[in-house]
């Protein structure tokens, strides 16, 4: 990449041609930013529509949820439009929701948040409910813990989340979305944050168990499934192989509601 831009200095036609493919995704917060170059990208992204034009994706992981970035963003995420890819911070009163206009509803394909999450406000429960059914075109969905209590509050029929997860390919976040699943589901990699009760799991094998290739999941370990044998303790066998038979990447975590040793998330096969 630093190449590029070399090359890209010196010449102008080389310029026009990389200029698509170096600016087409950014990340102005990572580590090799200085607090002088990310001004000097919002000028640059105002002031010349070719530029802000090739922008499709906006990376805010290495962001520190600063008052200053946060508004960084909301800049950025105004003077460009049809995005195709959001990482952004769960703050809520910063979420532009502007931003997701006919352009940006039509091209979005991937929208992520990273934590922490300060709370969920009217703006996130609005993006979830009412923004995201429109987003025809979004495939790559990661949310926040969110607990059961707000979706049952939230949306009681699950109209809304059942729109928008049965678009998916990729979805990272609470289990809870899994229970409004359907036949003909493009899902084939998930990964739960939150714990997946087995009916739920059996559920999710009935359903997209064929189309599956990565699956992280969180399973509970009752009473009585751990026994002692000279000092060890056994884990009892996992029911993902049989449900899921074309995985390529798997693993899970067991949450035991009787702990007989500390927590280890290490099982994989």
């Amino acid at each position: 990449m630093r190449e590029l831009k070399i090359i890209g200095f010196i010449s102008s036609e080389y310029r026009s041609l990389v200029i698509p493919f170096l600016f087409r995704r950014i990340c102005p917060w990572s580590w090799e930013a200085t607090r002088r170059d990310i001004p000097d990208l919002i000028a640059c992204l105002r002031n010349n529509h070719r530029l802000s034009s090739v922008v499709r994706m906006l990376d805010a992981w290495a962001i520190s949820n600063s008052q200053q970035q946060l508004e960084e963003i909301r800049q950025i995420m105004e003077i460009t439009a049809w995005w195709e890819g959001l990482i952004l911070p769960v703050v809520d009163e910063h979420i532009p929701l502007a931003v997701f206009d006919d352009n940006t509803k039509l091209q979005l394909r991937c929208l992520k948040f990273i934590p922490p999450i300060s709370f969920v406000g009217p703006k996130l429960s609005h993006l979830l409910l009412n923004i995201l059914p429109t987003c025809v075109n979004l495939i790559d969905l990661e949310i926040p813990i969110l607990k059961e209590d707000w979706f049952k509050t939230s949306d009681p029929n699950g109209s809304a989340i059942t729109i928008w997860m049965n678009r998916l390919k990729i979805y990272r976040g609470p289990s809870y979305p899994l229970h409004y699943l359907r036949n003909g589901s493009p899902l084939h990699q998930l990964i739960c944050k939150t714990e997946v009760p087995s009916p739920m799991l059996h559920s999710l094998g009935r359903l997209a168990g064929q189309k599956l290739y990565t699956l992280l999941v969180h399973l509970n370990w009752p009473k009585g499934h751990a026994y002692r044998s000279t000092g060890k303790h056994y884990l009892p066998p996992s029911p993902i192989p049989s449900l899921f038979p074309n995985l390529q990447d798997a693993g899970y975590f067991l949450v035991m509601s009787q702990p007989v040793r500390p927590f280890e998330p290490h099982i994989h096969y």
